[in-house]
């Protein structure tokens, strides 16, 4: 959320930066016109142009893509991510656990990655709670966490995209 904010401020900063700028360089244009000096009036409009494609590379590009990437829902990261995922195979196994790629990619936690490991050996909510000495509904918190982190419906879902089926 901080990071939300952040980089929405910046982006009013810029724009009205953009705007401060811009007008005093149409008022310097509309002045130059007026007065009817050509060579200030090329001087200008080339400053101008320099200056906007500087500010739309420089200045807005990188914060419209930070931005953008921010908002991209969990989903679509696994929708993005997912061929990338699929190069680092296993994801899973039953002697090794989830694979760091795994764990590093959906930016699980140590808690959740034992929860993970426990439900691929098909335990069920309460078997974890006892396994991990926690109570069922903290279980559920961390498995639902989980869904949102990789984008999976279910346990279901989740398991198929551990072992990297469809």
């Amino acid at each position: 959320m901080f990071k939300s904010k952040l980089v929405k401020a910046i982006i009013f900063i810029q724009i009205g930066l953009t705007v401060l700028v811009a007008s005093t360089i149409v008022v310097s244009l509309l002045y130059a016109k007026e007065m009817g000096s050509e060579a200030i009036w090329q001087t200008l409009k080339g400053l101008f142009a320099v200056w906007f494609m500087c500010l739309v590379i420089f200045g807005f590009l990188p914060l419209l893509i930070c931005y953008i990437r921010y908002k991209l829902s969990t989903k679509e990261k696994v929708l993005i991510f997912s061929g990338e995922l699929a190069q680092t195979l296993p994801v899973w196994t039953m002697e090794q656990g989830l694979s760091d790629a795994f764990i590093e990619k959906y930016e699980i936690t140590p808690r959740e990655k034992e929860v993970i490991e426990i439900m691929m050996h098909g335990k069920t909510d309460k078997e974890i709670s006892i396994k991990l000495n926690l109570a069922v509904n903290t279980v559920q918190v961390h498995l639902k966490r989980i869904y949102r982190k990789t984008g999976a419906a279910g346990r279901f879902a989740l398991s198929s995209l551990i072992r990297g089926e469809k």
